[in-house]
């Protein structure tokens, strides 16, 4: 396939098409891992966050940005491994919220590696607060909402494109689509 010059908006619709696909799949194949059952939501219910604990985690590469779960104290909970063997301090829960997101960038990094995207990503933070809210960088802002019960999961991406890979076939190509290697151990 000759793709010739690839347009900025080409690409960027092709990034939010990957990550629409795939934060659709990962979210939920995430958080059933740990038990609790999130939906998709059909529509973003607003701009205004309804989470009061966020896992960012950055990542740079082929793409460049960062990647936040936000939820609230019962979503984290109701997920949490020592849910049933004790009391989770807040401690407890933002250490979790940052492991999620740094799981849930390893399962988007696994299917957008199928597409010839690579990226390296650094250590997740938390944090908790009332009125928090997300402002997208100057690249490409992605958000899918999920619910669980009455609570929303929030999940945003900001990342931007290397210039390398706006006019590689291998980012445009679904024919080896799939999920990847989850769980594939690789030795340096």
């Amino acid at each position: 396939m000759d793709l010739g010059i690839v347009s900025d908006e080409l690409a960027r619709t092709r990034l939010t098409q990957l990550l629409d696909r795939y934060i659709g799949r990962c979210t939920p194949e995430l958080f059933l891992a740990y038990r609790p059952d999130v939906l998709p939501y059909p529509q973003p219910p607003s701009t205004t966050p309804t989470y009061t604990l966020a896992g960012i985690i950055g990542f740079v590469g082929d793409l460049s940005g960062t990647l936040l779960i936000g939820a609230t104290p019962s979503v984290v909970s109701a997920c949490h491994p020592f849910r049933d063997q004790q009391v989770l301090t807040e401690r407890m829960q933002l250490d979790w919220i940052g492991e999620l997101a740094n799981q849930m960038l390893g399962r988007l990094k696994t299917r957008l590696n199928v597409h010839g995207l690579e990226i390296r990503f650094s250590a997740p933070i938390s944090l908790a607060g009332e009125r928090m809210r997300h402002v997208g960088a100057a690249g490409s802002t992605f958000r899918a909402s999920f619910v669980y019960g009455e609570d929303v999961v929030d999940v945003w991406v900001d990342a931007e494109i290397k210039e390398s890979v706006i006019n590689s076939e291998a980012f445009y190509d679904d024919s080896r689509e799939g999920d990847g290697d989850e769980g594939a151990v690789v030795f340096l």
